[in-house]
């Protein structure tokens, strides 16, 4: 009996100093572009990101959203890549509607991402455009035409 109480004590020593190891700031293994740091915390044994006490992020993430083309275009380029930016675009012809959404940490070709740092470009309809459609499909009353003059033939 006592050989058996020894084994048990052995065997929780082992499995605190198991537990001890794990209570100190960890790294991820298996994904070398998400580093974030984590704790185990014993009293119940939750994981528990330490990313926000670092100097600064681990990865780029954001959700930026702009109304010009241009910028749009500038952002894709300056935080995209060829193999993981990709650009999707929800168009909506009868409500004059475009909105494009650029993910620029989409599932490449070989390892999948976080997709969660993204750019939306929803442009919005120009005064003259609006006009125009509140007119559309409404028939509108003419003048009598005039002579090459500008004189009223009638």
């Amino acid at each position: 009996m006592g050989d058996e109480n020894e084994a048990m004590i052995s065997g929780v020593k082992e499995a605190l100093d198991a537990g001890a190891l794990l209570a100190g700031p960890q790294i991820p293994l298996l994904d070398p572009s998400n580093r974030a740091p984590f704790v185990v915390l014993p009293a119940g044994c939750e994981v528990e990101g330490i990313e926000k006490f670092l100097p600064f992020p681990t990865r780029k993430r954001a959700a930026v959203t702009v109304s010009q083309a241009g910028s749009f275009i500038e952002y894709a380029k300056k935080h995209g890549s060829l193999d993981e930016c990709v650009i999707y675009a929800e168009i909506d012809a009868e409500a004059s509607k475009c909105v494009l959404l650029a993910v620029m940490n989409d599932n490449g070709a070989t390892v999948p991402k976080w997709r969660d740092h993204r750019c939306t470009f929803a442009p919005a309809l120009s005064v003259e455009w609006k006009r125009w459609l509140s007119k559309n499909g409404q028939t509108k009353a003419c003048r009598k035409p005039t002579s090459p003059l500008g004189w009223r033939t009638t």
